[in-house]
This record gives C-alpha cells, sequence and structure tokens, in this order.
C-alpha cells in the first residue's frame, strides 16, 4: 500500500483523470466532512498527523484539479514524468 505523499491528486480526491468540474467539488466537499478535524470517522482509523497531511494534500489536490490552466499543466507534468525513463544508478 503506497502512502499518502505518493498519492496523486486524482488519487487524494478518489477521481477519475476525466472528473468533471462538479465532480471534483463533490468528492473534495465529502472528504473535507470525512476529514475535518475532530472527526469520528477518523478517530481509529489515522493518527492527527495523518489527518492533518490528508487535509493539507485535499487542499492543494483541489486547487489544482478545480482550476483548469493548473490541472492542464499538472497532467501535462504526470505524463512528462510517466515517460521518462527510470534513473539507473550504477554501483561501483
Amino acid at each position: 500500500m503506497r502512502g499518502l505523499e505518493e498519492l496523486d491528486h486524482y488519487e487524494i480526491l478518489e477521481l477519475s483523470r476525466d472528473a468533471s468540474f462538479q465532480e471534483i467539488d463533490e468528492a473534495y466537499r465529502i472528504l473535507r466532512e470525512t476529514y475535518a478535524e475532530g472527526s469520528l470517522a477518523l478517530y481509529s482509523l489515522f493518527s492527527e498527523g495523518d489527518a492533518v497531511v490528508m487535509r493539507e494534500r485535499m487542499e492543494e489536490a483541489y486547487r489544482v484539479l478545480s482550476d483548469l490552466t493548473r490541472r492542464r499543466g499538472y497532467d501535462e507534468s504526470q505524463r512528462d514524468a510517466k515517460e521518462r525513463p527510470p534513473a539507473f544508478v550504477q554501483h561501483a
């Protein structure tokens, strides 16, 4: 299982890459309520530290994906990153 820091914006908001603005907005609202400070739903699942990280990642994901210009740039950067071959380290 990947950590929070490894998830991309779509994965954070639990969206497909072709999600509409309405889907982005709805997913954000639902997750914001779910991860709200003091949420009983989180009490046994996450530490407060993990919940803070998740809230920060959700906010960033929403800011990027809800702005068409930022979203295009983000999508392009994700495509570029996936197309780059992995770097190999040669051990002496």
